[in-house]
């Protein structure tokens, strides 16, 4: 009989129907997409070993164990009771009920309990006791399973809620289990250097003691002998481009691993087609064994789109309901009349006293310069850092390790850090600009209350944003928090209005007059990316790495100023007219006689 194929477009497009709830439960049941639960009974009189050793009776009653650690052998197993199943279907399903965990496709496996059901090599064990990780999350207690049973899956899940580390286990374990030699074995694809660089990080940290090898990637040599390979598509495409040796051992892989993956879908910013950078490299890691898996906290319909058109047997995983934001942050609406009106309300917020550190979101690098450049006055004691695509790789790393030790207080950015960044220490984000979509909004708000903390999230609207502030607060309203009731009322923005939102031309406020005079310095990025586009060989690298872009840009201009100028000087010395000297000659006699 032929299987009925799930319809993921209206999976996808309609979601988990949400509970109404007040306040107070939305919030108990979002700290519950961070934190395992488990049936009452479980506890007390410890149902589920219970259950799973009876079943195991029934089908190994006859089975002869060799070794402790050896598998049983056994003649033809028997059907455990039917009552027997029935319980432990009825226990899992119970699990999943209390962590809102939500599944499509066929053989979904059970969602384990604890790390030990998993048989993990000491080492990891050891690794997730030092970092405190005692028990998995919701995400992790399913999709580690799946990814177990080497097959595709699509999973979404609130942020902070562990998926990172979703994918690291499976990945560890399978290479513990069976060592590759030098050659890679799994790809992880982040949107921007900054992501990669943090998930290479969770790689060193639980990969101590392991012996495995594993590289970020961000120039020079590909690291071909590294089983793990961390870096952006944009990176990965401009040398593989140059050596087939790569193309050739990137359809080896076992796994590749898409993070923030509706991000390398979305091509708002206009920096970089990710999709077709996507669709390049999956055409390379085209082998029979190659599995891929996408994981986000929101899901687009490009996602949706891609995935049914290229995963074959796709599980799909969503903790919670799909594309809402976080009931842990209390979220305020806020209408401040003007720009100038949103300037005074971030002044009354920080002379009212607020727990640092905080994030400012903005619709631009322009409008990021301005508000530095209109806040720094009025605040010379408090520190305040901004984080653009002009600033360098080694600037953000610095800024953001300064956020996160709360020596920076207040951090102004662009969407550049409005997803999968981990800021553990930010209390509050503040939307100086609207952003310019739902899964947007619910990046930035995720800025803070992860892991199950408290956080508080502030978006500011004026006049201009009435026509596009209806989704906004509809998320807001659902997340249990209070909005201006005739926010809900207007109407709904078209597509039209949703592209102008993207490029929407705001008034300039306060600080202008200084931030014109630093731009002038800026204005050389422009240019390069510009020059690029126009280059159709050329790869433009991940949005996050303009800084570094003009920096290399700069050195090659000095450099060449230098020579240039070299070759002047000697090209004057060349053609400069010797001056007349007297040149003593000296006469038959011996007497000097002078000529010139």
């Amino acid at each position: 009989m032929a299987s009925v194929k799930p319809d993921f477009s209206r999976i996808l497009f309609t979601g988990v129907k949400k509970r109404k709830s007040s306040s107070f439960t939305a919030q108990n049941s979002e700290q519950e997409l961070r934190l395992r639960i488990l049936p009452e009974n479980n506890r007390e009189n410890e149902l589920l070993p219970k259950i799973t050793k009876e079943i195991e009776d029934d089908e190994n009653s006859s089975a002869v164990r060799l070794f402790s650690f050896s598998k049983k052998t056994s003649a033809p197993k028997s059907k455990p009771k039917d009552g027997k199943l029935d319980r432990q279907q009825k226990y899992f399903a119970e699990v999943r009920k209390l962590n809102r965990v939500f599944t499509w496709g066929e053989d979904i496996p059970n969602p384990f309990i604890d790390f030990s059901e998993l048989e993990l090599p000491e080492a990891i064990l050891k690794n997730l006791t030092e970092f405190r990780i005692t028990e998995p999350t919701p995400i992790q207690m399913q999709a580690i399973p799946l990814m177990l049973q080497k097959r595709d899956i699509l999973a979404s899940a609130p942020t902070g809620s562990g998926k990172t580390l979703a994918f690291i286990i499976p990945i560890l374990k399978e290479l513990t289990g069976n060592p590759v030699l030098n050659e890679p074995f799994a790809l992880i694809l982040e949107p921007t250097r900054v992501l990669a660089k943090q998930v290479y990080v969770q790689f060193v940290k639980y990969c101590q003691n392991l012996d495995l090898k594993y590289s970020f990637y961000e120039d020079g040599d590909f690291p071909l002998d590294s089983q793990i390979i961390i870096t952006t598509p944009s990176r990965l495409i401009d040398v593989a481009g140059k050596d087939e040796k790569i193309v050739k051992q990137l359809s080896k892989l076992h796994w590749v691993i898409v993070d923030e993956s509706d991000r390398l879908f979305n091509n708002e910013d206009g920096s970089a087609d990710f999709k077709k950078s996507l669709g390049k490299i999956f055409k390379w890691a085209d082998g029979n064994h190659t599995r891929r898996a996408f994981f986000s906290a929101t899901f687009s319909a490009g996602v949706e789109s891609w995935c049914q058109q290229h995963l074959t047997n796709v599980a799909m995983l969503c903790i919670g309901e799909r594309n809402t934001s976080n009931s842990l942050v209390t979220q305020q609406l806020v209408f401040a009349g003007s720009e100038c009106g949103k300037v005074s309300a971030i002044k009354d917020v920080i002379q009212g006293g607020f727990e640092p550190p905080a994030l400012i979101f903005v619709q631009n690098k322009d409008r990021a310069g301005q508000l530095y450049t209109a806040l720094c006055p009025s605040f010379p004691s408090i520190p305040i850092a901004l984080i653009t695509s002009e600033v360098t790789d080694k600037q953000k790393d610095k800024v953001l390790d300064e956020v996160r030790a709360k020596k920076i207080f207040i951090l102004i950015c662009t969407e550049l850090i409005g997803r999968g960044i981990d800021l553990p220490t930010v209390n509050l984000v503040i939307n100086f600009d609207l952003p310019s979509s739902i899964v947007n909004y619910i990046h930035r708000v995720g800025r803070t209350g992860r892991a199950g903390k408290t956080g508080k999230a502030i978006t500011y609207f004026t006049e201009a944003d009435l026509k596009f502030i209806r989704p906004v607060a509809t998320v807001i309203h659902q997340a249990g928090f209070e909005v201006p009731p005739y926010t809900l009322s207007l109407d709904k923005p078209n597509v039209h209005s949703k592209k102008e939102l993207k490029t929407l031309h705001r008034r300039k406020f306060a600080g202008t007059s200084r931030w014109e005079r630093v731009k002038k310095i800026q204005q050389q990025k422009d240019e390069i990316i510009s020059s690029r586009k126009l280059a159709k060989k050329d790869i433009l690298v991940d949005d996050d790495t303009g800084g570094d872009m003009i920096s290399k840009k700069r050195l090659q201009k000095r450099f060449v100023a230098k020579k240039k100028l070299l070759v002047k000087k000697k090209d004057g010395l060349k053609t400069k007219p010797k001056a007349k000297k007297i040149i003593q000659k000296k006469s038959k006699k011996g007497k000097p006689k002078s000529a010139l």
